[in-house]
């Protein structure tokens, strides 16, 4: 439902090097990096969680896709949630609000080792994403100049899949460093 404004006539025709330049100068990037410093970090766990679940924790198959399918629904249920902490609270307190406990949920895996504490996790988890996830992209949007919206949310969008990338590739490599160092 966001309305995307008719360029004036004058900057129909900008070039691409000159709408992605006005788009890198004029827009606010602190929500941009700050999605992206929250994937970073989040997807340098990432690599960790699938073995453990499997390997440490013993899970088959069937209880590992529960417990992956436990934070999407939790995720869905808490938009509405979200929606409403937003309009009394402010985007950005909504943003803390599910940052914080998004950064939390690996100390419920770290010291877990029941079901229960771990669907639990994956509740909060789902929770904290919903709110991260509506509150960012919103934030993302009104921090973008209106002449270069979709070059500012290319950008953004390209600099988070960049930080997942990167996180997961560091994580991994981590992991694969842990596992040679005990041997396993």
């Amino acid at each position: 439902r966001q309305h995307d404004p008719e360029s004036p006539r004058n900057e129909r025709s900008w070039t691409v090097p000159r709408r992605l330049l006005l788009a890198v100068k004029d827009s606010s990037w602190r929500p941009a990096f700050f999605v992206a410093l929250l994937l970073f970090g989040s997807y340098v766990a990432v690599p960790y969680f699938t073995p453990y679940m499997l390997k440490d924790l013993g899970l088959d198959y069937l209880g590992y896709a529960y417990l992956s399918a436990v934070s999407i629904v939790a995720k869905a249920a808490c938009f509405p949630n979200a929606v409403l902490c937003a309009r009394r609270y402010g985007l950005l307190s909504t943003m803390v609000a599910g940052a914080l406990p998004a950064a939390i949920v690996p100390l419920f895996w770290a010291f877990s080792r029941t079901m229960s504490t771990l669907v639990l996790a994956q509740l909060v988890a789902g929770w904290a994403w919903a709110f991260v996830e509506l509150a960012s992209y919103q934030l993302i949007l009104q921090s973008a100049d209106d002449r270069c919206r979709h070059e500012f949310l290319s950008i953004a969008t390209a600099m988070s899949a960049l930080a997942q990338v990167v996180g997961a590739l560091l994580g991994g490599n981590l992991c694969t460093c842990i596992h040679m160092l005990h041997g396993t």
